[in-house]
């Protein structure tokens, strides 16, 4: 019978992480490349991609799709604080995340998280490359339906995160409904997709 050492056990607990990570985020930019290389929508559907306006349905699909994108953050902030992992693999991660938010200049600012002042979510993923910090969000759901501002429709969803032991602390992050240029074969259209925005503590 073979004995294996801590050591050993602990080398094949990582590298099976390490496959894991690898897997999840390959899928990630096989499903983006799949969306990129789709063909181009019947006119119906692609109406209800380009329209003016976004009815109830579709709006509520995606809120939905949001809070997806939140419990995707939350999937890439842990990987990028596991110093665990290939240093590369922690700054694809990083971008990964960044891509879901709708500029890199988006504001943090959470209590008991980094330094306590507002950052941007790019300095804030920044961060957490570099401290290493535990930090987990949960219990996402909804705060504010969309509303159309604009060429845009914007709400909010609420969450609760911890770093580390520290007590949980409530958060709200913005959600926003906007145009994208996207290729679908040979051709391009505007479409709608949701991002996410400006992340704050709640009192």
């Amino acid at each position: 019978m073979t004995v294996y050492t801590y050591n050993d056990v602990a080398r094949r607990f990582k590298r099976l992480k390490f496959g894991i990570a690898i897997c999840l985020l390959c899928a990630n930019v096989l499903f983006i490349e799949a969306q990129s290389m789709q063909p181009l929508p019947q006119k119906s559907e692609a109406d209800q991609f380009s329209s003016e306006t976004i009815n109830k349905s579709r709006l509520q699909a995606f809120e939905q799709r949001a809070i997806q994108k939140v419990r995707d953050f939350n999937d890439y902030l842990v990987l990028i604080a596991d110093d665990g992992y290939d240093i590369e693999l922690r700054k694809f991660a990083l971008n990964s995340a960044l891509s879901l938010f709708s500029s890199p200049a988006s504001s943090v600012f959470l209590v008991h998280v980094s330094s306590k002042k507002k950052m941007t979510i790019e300095g804030f993923l920044t961060e957490q490359l570099n401290e290493k910090r535990v930090f987990h969000i949960q219990n996402i759901k909804p705060r504010q339906a969309f509303v159309k501002l604009g060429n845009s429709y914007q709400g909010q969803l609420a969450f609760e995160y911890r770093e580390g032991k520290k007590a949980k602390q409530k958060a709200a992050i913005e959600i926003v409904i906007l145009k994208i240029e996207k290729q679908f074969g040979s051709e391009t259209r505007w479409i709608w997709e949701v991002k996410l925005g400006n992340i704050t503590t709640l009192p």
